[in-house]
């Protein structure tokens, strides 16, 4: 194996790459990223900014995958973009054996059709879509002939440290029941496109210790599985923390109610109804270490316990 290089890795799913890479990648890991970690063996920690490209070389093993995990959520586009040239500059002067990039399956944008795979055609619309998928343009182009680029598609994450799913967990222990209710009528069944982060962190590593035959791009999602809907997701938490049942029966209201709120806030960035296919990823061979109920289940039970950790502080 080549040597492996994360950048982005106190980040969100930097962090679970590494977790798996300790014990999934049977060569030299090096993890970059501005805060710096705890140095945990057989991981080598360096603290740099990407963009010091002339500081980072000397430190970094020549012919190593590159993990891109690195992405500014607060800085501007024309910082991102710089952020990617630094990556490739990167690749280029460690002659790196391959980059797996990242990205984000909402690149396809707000007039996707309902079931989406690798070869729909993008029409971002947002900032944050657009960034996304000109970072991607700009690396297989900057890229090509210097080394393999893999980029990875993976639809909403959540796990351990992540931001999804944080706010349904608030509102369902804060907000009031009759809120819950009608947002509960509203969404119904509606998909929520959640991934697993350890789902997530298997796939970069799959696509890392296959570069050189692996498909240019790769949605990663689990929409397919039971429950991945809003009405199920609710539920799962609503057990474990535990809320009380809704006193009403759920009555499913029309999407197009859905639709047109999101339009009306400015929130809608993809379709109601849209689904991301893994097949290419699973027929490449790609097994999840995690399927999405069990992922779920754990998530809800840390939150439940997160929840009787901060009444018992505030009642001390």
């Amino acid at each position: 194996m080549s040597p492996l290089v994360v950048l982005g890795a106190t980040g969100f799913v930097g962090r679970h790459v590494l977790t798996r890479a300790r014990t999934d990648w049977a060569a030299p890991i090096v993890a970059v990223g501005r805060r710096g970690r705890e140095e945990v063996a057989p991981i080598v920690a360096v603290q740099g900014d990407i963009c010091d490209v002339a500081a980072l070389v000397a430190t970094l093993p020549p012919g190593a995958v590159i993990v891109n995990a690195a992405y500014g959520p607060s800085a501007s586009a024309a910082e991102n973009l710089a952020l990617a040239e630094a990556v490739v500059d990167l690749a280029t002067r460690t002659r790196a054996a391959g980059l797996v990039h990242l990205s984000t399956a909402v690149v396809v944008g707000p007039r996707a059709p309902r079931r989406v795979d690798e070869d729909t055609p993008c029409r971002p619309v947002t900032t944050y879509q657009r960034t996304k998928l000109e970072i991607e343009r700009r690396l297989a182009a900057r890229l090509s002939g210097v080394c393999p680029l893999v980029i990875l598609r993976p639809t909403a994450v959540f796990g351990d440290g992540g931001a999804n799913l944080r706010k349904l967990v608030a509102d369902l222990r804060s907000r009031p029941t009759i809120e819950n209710y009608a947002r509960a009528c509203l969404f119904g069944r509606r998909p929520m496109n959640l991934v697993p982060v350890e789902t997530v962190a298997a796939a970069v590593l799959f696509a890392a210790s296959r570069c050189e035959r692996a498909a240019p791009v790769w949605i990663v999602s689990d929409d397919d599985a039971e429950g991945n809907d809003f009405r199920g997701v609710e539920c799962a938490i609503r057990h474990a923390l535990p809320s009380r049942a809704h006193a009403l029966p759920v009555v499913p209201l029309p999407r197009v109610l859905l639709s047109m709120a999101q339009r009306m806030t400015g929130r809608r960035t993809l379709p109601v109804d849209v689904r991301f296919s893994a097949a290419r990823l699973t027929a490449a061979g790609f097994v999840a270490p995690v399927t999405f109920p069990e992922a779920l289940a754990r998530y809800a039970k840390a939150a439940a316990s997160a929840a009787r950790g901060i009444v018992v502080e505030a009642t001390r």
